[in-house]
């Protein structure tokens, strides 16, 4: 599989995010691609076109696309409950824009947690962020439902996979303990190799 984050952020990277997905399509053996948040800069308006705009670039790749959120088009905007309206809309469900998309579980009343298994593998994409904390009840939720989210998958699905994949926006800080927590506890447990991939760092 393929990854991405943290793009497209300026108009310059817009275009060069078109050219990368033309490429991909012609030179990537990957069966499908993971987004992990940020498809706009912190400076930029939350605004629903966007939303829309990346939506299109990505519906141009030949491979199923996975989203997981991050700060920028959520809890950084301006009006964070309206951003948050504007990611389901587009982008829950995105990847049932490609045919052959392996069916995969949300976790109840928290949607942009997934888990499916492919090739063996369990991949897991969470809403973690990093950004501000603009209602410290939202976060501790988001952080119970994540730490619940991967704890529930790793321990149903250890008899059946070789690996895990989790994905996430955010490279964990202090104040994601509550969701750390849970996290190490459920990769002692698997005892299987885990890849943890954030978008944070903006680097290879």
């Amino acid at each position: 599989f393929s990854v991405m984050g943290d793009v497209p952020r300026s108009v310059a990277e817009d275009t060069l995010l078109q050219k990368q997905i033309i490429l991909h399509n012609q030179k990537s053996a990957s069966e499908f691609m993971l987004h992990v948040g940020d498809i706009k800069s912190g400076s930029a308006p939350c605004d629903e076109a966007v939303y829309a705009k990346v939506t299109d670039y990505l519906s141009k790749l030949d491979v199923p696309v996975y989203m997981v959120p991050g700060d920028n088009e959520w809890n950084d905007c301006d009006d964070p409950d309206l951003a948050w309206r504007y990611w389901i809309k587009y982008f829950v469900g995105f990847e049932k824009r490609w045919s052959g998309a392996p069916n995969i579980d949300r976790q109840p009343k928290h949607a942009a947690n997934v888990a499916w298994i492919q090739n063996g593998v369990l991949m897991i994409g969470l809403n973690l962020v990093g950004g501000r904390i603009f209602d410290q009840t939202v976060w501790d939720e988001m952080l119970r439902a994540g730490g619940e989210w991967v704890s529930e998958n790793l321990s149903r699905h250890k008899e059946n996979v070789r690996a895990s994949v989790i994905f996430v926006q955010a490279n964990p800080k202090e104040k994601h303990d509550m969701f750390m927590t849970k996290f190490r506890a459920a990769a002692r447990d698997f005892e299987k190799p885990i890849l943890f991939l954030h978008g944070d760092g903006h680097r290879w």
